[in-house]
């Protein structure tokens, strides 16, 4: 049975005991059903773990003592999907499967042929999304989520090489972008020797020219995937899979 985890802003110390309310004791003593004498896991969402063991559960709170904190094994490949805002609850379906898979970032820009405003989805919401769906399969980090204006805007503050890089060089990543018409198979990266990868996704209407132009020049090659013509959402999810999978962390 997977231990129940929930997230907590900051860790007790070890030999403290927290005593959660609300939200966290619905879930844990509502859905879950602990029980006094179970283990639970307390994560702050930044890759600190603690091992803790409930106390008592009353109808407001559950208490528990932490036994032990640790800290999460550092990702050795770390992914960066850059995406536009979906219209309907789209954005909600990407952060969600974001999480869950264990994507490190996901900066959110609104591109050329975007249709949905980034006003209509709010950093703090698709924050809980996150948080929700990495607590669902236990993991100890959640995707870091970000807000840009502007393609160009986004790549440029991703952007910094180190001396003797290449210009697709992003803090030690590699830039890639999901291009319909072709390119590498993504099927074929080998990127386990790589810090990680920056994945930019466009939009339903697909990237503009401009856009495509701007990518290249920046020094991304573009990948494609074999299927069907996948929903934005969709692809994205598609290629997340596919980059970590590549990278050896699936």
């Amino acid at each position: 049975m997977t231990v129940p985890t929930w997230y907590v802003d900051t860790l007790p110390a070890v030999g403290q005991s927290v005593r959660m309310g609300g939200s966290a004791h619905h879930y844990l003593a509502r859905v879950l059903r602990v029980m006094a004498g179970e283990s639970l896991r307390l994560c702050d969402g930044a890759g600190q773990i603690a091992r803790a063991r409930v106390l008592a559960v009353d109808d407001v709170g559950v208490d528990a003592l932490v036994e032990t904190v640790e800290t999460a094994p550092q990702r050795r490949f770390g992914l960066t999907l850059v995406a536009s805002p979906l219209k309907r609850k789209g954005t909600d379906f990407l952060a969600a499967r974001c999480a869950e898979l264990g994507v490190d970032r996901l900066v959110l820009v609104r591109m050329d042929r975007s249709i949905a405003r980034l006003e209509d989805d709010r950093l703090d919401r698709l924050e809980r999304v996150s948080a929700e769906a990495a607590r669902q399969v236990g993991q100890p980090e959640v995707t870091r989520l970000e807000l840009k204006s502007s393609l160009a805007g986004a790549i440029e503050s991703l952007q910094m090489p180190n001396e003797g890089e290449p210009p697709s060089s992003l803090r030690g990543t590699r830039l890639f972008f999901l291009w319909e018409e072709g390119g590498q198979d993504v099927r074929d990266l080998r990127l386990q020797e790589s810090a990680g990868a920056v994945c930019v996704v466009g939009p339903e209407g697909g990237f503009s020219e401009r856009e495509t132009s701007m990518l290249q020049e920046s020094g991304a090659t573009p990948v494609f995937f074999r299927g069907a013509a996948y929903r934005a959402a969709t692809a994205a999810v598609i290629g997340a899979v596919l980059f970590l999978h590549a990278g050896g962390r699936l």
